[in-house]
């Protein structure tokens, strides 16, 4: 286990595949995958995503602030 407030440290309750930050707002969960404008979706991740967004979870892959906001602006 790694020192607490590592993304590590979290990797063994979450699993893995689990996306980089969670924002609870207006009641509603959003969870963010940030990546790199390069940066690709693994296929844990992929999967881990599939099942949240099965479960009504909003699921964002980020690579850029526009981005989100692009998706949770009502």
């Amino acid at each position: 286990f790694a020192k607490p407030g590592t993304h590590r440290h979290l990797r063994g309750v979450v699993g893995t595949g689990w996306p980089d930050l969670f924002v609870a707002k207006d009641g509603r969960v959003i969870l963010i995958e940030v990546k790199s404008p390069k940066g690709r979706v693994m296929p844990e991740q992929q999967a881990m995503h599939e099942e949240l967004r099965a479960h009504d979870v909003t699921v964002i892959i980020a690579r850029c602030v526009e981005d989100v906001l692009a998706q949770t602006t009502d």
